[in-house]
This record gives C-alpha cells, structure tokens and sequence, in this order.
C-alpha cells in the first residue's frame, strides 16, 4: 500500500513538472515571439545602416590624419558627410530610441536585448565621432589654406612696397616715405622676437593668450603709429596702404593660427584609432545577438 502511495506521489510530481516545463517553454515562445514582432521595425533600419555603412571607404578613411599634407577629394569628404548625416547618425539615433522603448520582461531576452542595445549604443558612437573627426579635418583643411594665402598675401604686399620704397622720389615723397619706414622698422623686430615665442614647447591655452595679449596689441599699436603719419604724396600713400594691408593681413593670420590651435586641440578627443573599430565590434556584437536569439527556438 505505501508503495503504490510513492508511486502515485511520484507520478503526480513528474506530471507537475511536465506542466511547469510546457508551461514555462510556452511563455518563452510567447515572448519571443511578441519581442521579434515589436523588435523587426528595429531590424529594417539595422539593415538600412549596414548597407549605408559599407558605402564608407574605411580604408580611405583611416588614412585621414589632421595636420598631414594628404588632402582628401572634396567629393569623397561630401559622400561621407552625406551617408553620415542622412543615414547612419539618424538611423542609430532611431534605432536606440525604440529598442529603448520596446518592452522586455523575461529574463532571458532581457539579457539579450541589453547586449542588441549596446550595438547600436556603438553603431551610433561611430558615426558621431567619424562626423566630428572628419569636420575636424575639413576646418584644419581650410585653416591651412587660409594661412598659405595670408602669407602669399603678406609676402606680395610686401615685394610691391619695397619696389615703391627703391624707386626715385620727390623730396616730399622721400620725407613721408622715410617716416613710414622708421616706424615700421621701429616695431619690427620685438614683433618677430614675440612671433617666435609661438614655436616655443608652450601648451595651446599659452599660446593662445599670448596671441590675444601681446601680438594682436602689438598689431594694432603698429597699424595706429602708421595712420598717424600725415601723409600727403600718392608714392606715400601707396606705401602706406601696402603696409597697412601687410598689418592687417598678420592679424588675420595669428587669428587663424589661434582657430587652428584650437582645431588640434579638438582632434586630441577624436582619434580616428579609436572611433574606426567601434563599426567592427558593433557588427559582432550584433551578430552574437542575432545567432543567440535564434537559438531560443530550440527552448519551444
């Protein structure tokens, strides 16, 4: 009697358990089921990113370096800004935001979503980072042509005020010509001696204050001795005029180089090492995702 009473307890707790187990087994179908449907608009814009992030020559692009003489196609930096701007930022932006708002309660594909998420995280990491380096690039780009034509300039102002400074003049010519020199030669050499201090092993912060506080002053005391000069002869103001242009121009340089300090100063939260693998570890993250969910199938 008391064995058949076990076996009837133990038939009981296995029958139990096989209901458990069904039970459980179906609510994870359920759930699954229910996650992949909410989850497939999120799927769609994950492929529309994959196929706009192969259109990125990334093996061009990790050959992009800020301050190199290597000039990149404006037609190729464009492309890139376009796919970036139009695709990748906004599709990680709303991918993030409805894997956000999806709604997750086993435990199982909790994990899992927490792990999908994290990909996107990545995703969109990478090509906000890409933006802001290659925007860097692009401002060091037109920095450094701005500064090659401001010292062309400079340099033509220059070569066109000597020749006018050698020619023969009237006495009076002579007299106004003679005054501009002096004043300009009276503030050459301290402006150079304060222009070197910028190839000194100063942080970017010195020499930026040392551009604000002593050579634009410097600029501007020299561009006010030279208006003050009377000038009446046109050889005179011709000189003149070359020279204010000269000083002018100086200003405008320091003001690019200080834009430029402060472009590689900005390239130092950027590196390119760093902001090119988070594509590739998105992917297998992404990839270990989907190979994880497919495998719930096995637990119906």
């Amino acid at each position: 009697m008391r064995l058949f009473k076990k076996i009837k307890i133990r038939m009981f707790l296995i029958t139990a358990l096989s209901i458990v187990l069904v039970a459980c087994g179906n609510n994870l179908k359920e759930d699954k089921d229910k996650y992949l449907k909410n989850m497939q608009p999120v799927y769609d814009m994950e492929d529309k990113d994959t196929t706009a992030a192969e259109q990125l020559d990334t093996k061009k692009i990790e050959n992009i370096y800020v301050g190199t003489e290597s000039k990149v196609k404006d037609e190729d930096l464009n492309h890139y800004f376009e796919i970036l701007d139009e695709s990748l930022i906004p599709l990680a932006t709303e991918m993030e935001e409805k894997a956000n708002n999806v709604e997750v309660t086993n435990e199982e594909i909790i994990t899992l979503h927490d792990s999908y998420k994290e990909s996107i995280k990545l995703k969109k990491q990478f090509a906000e980072e890409l933006r802001e380096y290659l925007d860097i690039y692009q401002r060091s780009v037109e920095i450094n042509s701005q500064l090659t034509d401001y010292g062309e300039k400079v340099l033509n102002n220059k070569k066109a005020r000597d020749r006018l400074i050698q020619e023969k003049h009237t006495d009076a010519e002579k007299k106004e010509i003679d005054a501009l020199v002096k004043v300009i030669n009276n503030n050459s050499e301290t402006l150079e001696d304060e222009a070197t201090t910028l190839q000194k092993d100063l942080s970017i912060v010195e020499k930026e204050e040392h551009i604000k506080n002593v050579l634009m002053p410097l600029l501007d005391k020299q561009i006010a001795n030279i208006n003050s000069i009377a000038i009446k002869t046109n050889k005179g103001k011709e000189v003149r005029t070359l020279s204010l242009e000269m000083f002018y121009t100086f200003k405008s340089y320091y003001e690019e180089r200080a834009n430029l300090m402060r472009v590689y100063e900005d390239e130092g939260n950027y590196q390119l090492q760093n902001i090119l693998p988070k594509l590739e570890v998105s992917k297998k993250v992404s990839d270990k995702y989907h190979k994880n969910v497919e495998k719930l199938d096995s637990k119906k």
